[in-house]
């Protein structure tokens, strides 16, 4: 028996620092100490639960519980860093309530305020047709997308000539402007192409083409009314 190496079958004196090598495995039900060196550390074992919990140096003041939940297969969940150029500190701020991470793959939902701190962006890079804003609204209530506070605009905006803009993708979805209720697409026959234009009575050559002009420009003031853009009164 060696003080400070574990053997088979033996037992374990503790070396002159307090110390022991090359023990391959140990089953301890509690341990408390200041620091433990492992290589690998299993809290638990499969089909019993384990956590890992860290206190702050203050009494009393709570804990960080490192636990683990029922996944779909035998899988491994693997915490890694990425390579860092200098000494990091990472802090999980106060959510308010229970909350996820936002990662940077896959499906994620967020509730409640998000802000944006100041000249911060919103970058959108990805496969062509993929990097797309989605609103949804699952409730039978307003969806309000605001600026707020400060004489701020929303800017629409590209610098590439092949970039489009398209409010709305269906006739039947309605659109509203300036607090008016949302119409759907206007359609009637008023609003046909006119006759090709020719010499007559005031510029015009029928009474017809004269009346077809007139209920075209009253739908037109109707359509702007409607939807908003225009009071259609003093």
């Amino acid at each position: 028996m060696t003080a400070g190496t574990a053997a088979a079958s033996k037992a374990v004196v503790l070396d002159a620092s307090k110390g022991v090598t090359t023990i391959t495995s140990a089953t301890i039900t509690t341990l408390t100490s200041t620091t433990v060196n492992a290589t690998n550390y299993d809290a638990g074992a499969s089909g019993t639960a384990g956590s890992v919990d860290v206190f702050p140096s203050t009494a009393a003041k709570g804990k960080i519980a490192i636990t683990a939940a029922d996944s779909a297969g035998d899988t491994t969940t693997t915490i890694v860093n990425a390579s860092q150029a200098g000494a990091r500190t990472y802090t999980i701020p106060d959510a308010g309530a229970s909350a996820s991470f936002v990662m940077t793959a896959g499906a994620q939902t967020l509730t409640g305020n998000t802000t944006l701190g100041s000249g911060a962006d919103l970058i959108f890079s990805g496969t062509t047709g993929q990097s797309e804003i989605t609103f949804t609204d699952n409730l039978a209530d307003a969806l309000s997308v605001k600026i707020t506070g400060g004489a701020d605009m929303l800017v629409f905006d590209s610098t590439d000539a092949n970039e489009k803009l398209t409010i709305l993708s269906a006739i039947t979805q309605k659109l509203g402007f300036y607090g008016t209720a949302p119409v759907a697409q206007p359609a009637g026959a008023s609003q046909a192409a006119l006759a090709a234009y020719g010499a007559g009575a005031n510029g015009l050559d029928s009474g017809a083409n004269m009346s077809a002009l007139h209920a075209l420009v009253v739908e037109m003031r109707a359509v702007l009314v409607n939807c908003g853009l225009m009071k259609g009164s003093a």
